[in-house]
């Protein structure tokens, strides 16, 4: 108990949900390797999913500026017709 009440701290101090944190943790653990598990830990967990969602957030805002292109172009075949 002592264990998961010292997990339970460590995502407060570091502002991330434990439940989240525990439930995604795992999911996953049985897919790591006994070298990757440090990455599971509660400041490492918080660091690589601020990582993933920048990595989101500028994927989305290509996406978008492709669309913009895209809708552009549209625009302006249905305008010459």
């Amino acid at each position: 108990m002592a264990i998961l009440r010292s997990f339970v701290g460590t995502c407060e101090l570091v502002k991330i949900d434990p439940f989240a944190w525990f439930q995604d943790v795992l999911a996953r653990i049985g897919e790591q390797s006994m070298q990757e598990l440090d990455a599971l830990l509660p400041h490492r967990w918080a660091e690589a999913r601020v990582q993933a969602q920048a990595q989101a957030a500028v994927s989305l805002r290509l996406a978008i500026v492709g669309l913009r292109s895209v809708f552009a172009d549209v625009r302006r075949k249905m305008c010459f017709r």
